[in-house]
């Protein structure tokens, strides 16, 4: 047996740590963006931007979700 083995850390760890890195990624730039776009229209522009970003990755989530699920019974 090896003296320096390494320790696994399980994908779920992975995952929940990159779900928090994201979170507050998006947190971050929301309150950015509401710091520095002192012109309502200019946040709206913004918020519409971001929302649909976000329906976008979601929907393509639930899809590879779904794609992956019907591959690999």
């Amino acid at each position: 047996m090896s003296t320096t083995s390494r320790r696994r850390v399980p994908g779920t760890v992975w995952m929940l740590a990159a779900t928090v890195v994201a979170g507050a990624a998006g947190y971050a730039m929301q309150l950015s963006a509401s710091a520095r776009l002192h012109d309502p229209e200019l946040y709206v522009a913004f918020g519409t931007f971001w929302s649909a970003m976000y329906l976008m990755v979601s929907l393509l989530s639930g899809v590879q979700n779904e794609v992956t699920r019907a591959v690999r019974p």
